[in-house]
């Protein structure tokens, strides 16, 4: 396990389900699969119930962005501020816990591009 995945995950205690993240939820709970994943995080947010702390590089690699930074992931709980890059351009990614539920709850805001990372840690920590 690469040393910053065993960091974030003992730090909030919240580790991906040994068995990779599994189902996508929209948040109404019905089943995404395949282009309705992307339309969904990009719209109301998903849901991952096996998902753990350090899994939102890998959804977010899984989903074609080339670049994910951390802008704040000071919250024990997991809930923490991404940059993600498709190539063009910045976006701010949050990721919140399901709790009392396992998993975390992922969104991006498509509606605001930034030209760069720091940029984004702007306007996200303003």
């Amino acid at each position: 396990m690469p040393k910053a995945i065993a960091v974030e995950d003992q730090a909030t205690g919240c580790v991906e389900n040994p068995h990779g993240l599994g189902k996508i939820y929209d948040t109404t709970g019905t089943e995404l699969n395949g282009d309705d994943i992307a339309v969904e995080f990009e719209g109301k947010g998903i849901e991952i119930p096996n998902a753990g702390a350090s899994s939102y590089n890998k959804l977010l690699t899984s989903l074609g962005y080339k670049k994910v930074e951390v802008v704040d992931w000071s919250s024990s709980a997991g809930d923490w501020t991404f940059g993600a890059f498709d190539g063009e351009s910045w976006y701010v990614v949050s990721q919140s816990n399901r709790y009392p539920y396992h998993g975390f709850r992922y969104s991006i805001n498509r509606d605001e591009p930034f030209d760069s990372f720091e940029q984004l840690c702007n306007f996200a920590t303003a």
